[in-house]
């Protein structure tokens, strides 16, 4: 984890008053919004362990001051403070470990109706990096998946897969999908998805659940609909509020007028939690095997991350 420093409070000496503190995490922000104004003999920072302070606060405080040990006396204060400070911190902290956890065949940030068939397997290598260079502008993040088809059936299928995210604390995030094609049990039937993505063994995990809806109409495209619900305490806005589940959406299509080979695919995923934001771009098929994905998102809330430009080498196997 990157360093952690204060910025707008004012610390004085034995005492600390503080209203709106502004608190860095690495290269991401966190805007921790107090209700009202209070003076505390001593503070206790309810940050993961293994963190440096690089930079005092604005009023010139030393370093010291803040790396000792605080603690808060009163109790009804202190709880609903660290509650607040540990639900931001987490739901960063997972943002800041990779936009691409263990991510299930999709589009561009959200998941589709498709699914592998049987020992069909994709093996996709990841590139998020941020337009703006700022420090709080994100993490940018590499990682490396890999989803296989587990079921022996062409109309029902159900994929599992798995992505290594090096800078990530929890590196090993995993996915599972199962699916039916369109027309499958009666024709004009849409396609259908239930799935997770975003799953680990940690207490702060994402766990996103969904179901979609997928159908392809002439000359538009493929159009897609459906929700997600994902954990309370990892999914939350810039405030520590509650705020995991909302709305998936996207459109996609083979642009066939130019080549086979080019697909476009614009997609939507509700809520202000890290994961929320409108996703973009295209790909292009060098062959069956081998295909490069290049888009960008628009975070919802840009507390978590500033707008990414992402590329996606994706490789199918056999």
């Amino acid at each position: 984890m990157g360093s952690l420093y204060c910025q707008y409070a004012t610390l004085r000496n034995s005492t600390t008053t503080y209203k709106n503190s502004f608190f860095i995490i690495g290269t991401l922000s966190a805007k921790l919004k107090i209700e009202k104004e209070h003076t505390y003999d001593s503070i206790e920072l309810l940050w993961p362990t293994a963190v440096s302070f690089n930079k005092t606060c604005s009023d010139g405080t030393n370093e010291a001051f803040i790396l000792s040990p605080f603690k808060i006396n009163d109790e009804k204060e202190k709880n609903m403070k660290s509650v607040k400070m540990l639900a931001v911190a987490s739901a960063i902290v997972a943002v800041a470990s990779g936009s691409a956890m263990a991510f299930p065949t999709g589009q561009i940030n959200i998941p589709s109706t498709d699914a592998k068939g049987l020992k069909e397997v994709t093996i996709g290598i990841n590139n998020y990096a941020h337009f703006s260079s700022a420090e709080d502008a994100g993490t940018n993040t590499f990682g490396i998946g890999v989803t296989t088809g587990v079921l022996p059936f062409k109309k029902v299928k159900l994929e599992v897969g798995t992505d290594y995210t090096p800078s990530s604390t929890n590196p090993f995030n995993y996915n599972a999908k199962l699916a039916t094609t369109e027309d499958a049990f009666v024709s004009g039937l849409p396609a259908f998805a239930v799935g997770v993505f975003a799953l680990d063994t940690t207490d702060n995990s994402p766990n996103i659940v969904y179901a979609l809806a997928a159908k392809t109409l002439p000359v538009v495209g493929r159009l897609s609909i459906g929700g997600y619900s994902g954990d309370k305490d990892a999914l939350v806005d810039a405030n520590g509020k509650k705020d995991n589940s909302g709305v998936l959406a996207s459109w996609d299509r083979t642009i066939s007028e130019v080549s086979d080979k080019l697909w476009l695919s614009v997609d939507y995923m509700s809520g202000k939690n890290g994961f929320g934001g409108i996703g973009f771009g295209g790909a292009w098929a060098y062959s069956k095997q081998v295909s490069l994905l290049v888009g960008a998102t628009v975070y919802n809330e840009i507390a978590y991350s500033k707008p990414t430009f992402t590329t996606q080498v994706i490789i199918n196997l056999p």
